[in-house]
């Protein structure tokens, strides 16, 4: 009964440490089952958020494309502006101008009929330019005059001169 006892004690201690190791195996599996489980959340997780982040770096590059595309129009508006503008001041200011220039030296060498451009009722520069031919046109009408009336009197004087003399 002695070696009984000895060996229930021996019995009991195997068993106790089955049932440990057994608990201990159990509780193993479970924290590895728990720990893969984990594993995929977290991997679940990361793919999500990679997901989002990639979607906003699209968001963002589309966002700069338009950006882009937004100030080459506001360049290329703000090109043909300027281009027509350019041709507005070539065309219509300088025209204008060159037509002006070509009345005034026509009247300066003597052509007093000759026709005043359009546009002496403007407010700007042109219409200065224009209101002054105005008045140097008449002007020169009045030189004219003035000159024909020299003339006109030179000869009476000579013409009085020459019968002073003669007679």
């Amino acid at each position: 009964k002695a070696l009984a006892d000895d060996q229930s004690g021996v019995f009991e201690i195997r068993r106790q440490i089955l049932s440990l190791t057994l608990t201990a195996d159990n509780h193993l599996f479970q924290i590895q089952r728990e720990s893969r489980v984990l594993n995929d959340v977290v991997f679940a997780f990361v793919r999500e958020s990679e997901a989002r982040l990639a979607q906003r770096q699209n968001e963002i590059a589309a966002s700069i494309t338009s950006g882009q595309i937004a100030i080459i129009i506001i360049v290329l508006v703000g090109l043909l502006v300027a281009f027509g503008v350019g041709r507005y001041v070539t065309f219509y200011v300088a025209g204008k101008l060159v037509s002006v220039a070509d009345v005034m030296n026509r009247l300066a060498g003597g052509e007093l009929d000759v026709k005043m451009p359009e546009g002496g009722h403007r407010r700007d520069e042109i219409g200065k330019l224009l209101r002054a031919f105005g008045v140097f046109r008449e002007n020169a009408f009045k030189i004219d005059r003035l000159n024909d009336d020299l003339l006109e009197n030179s000869a009476l004087l000579q013409s009085t001169f020459d019968n002073m003399t003669s007679g």
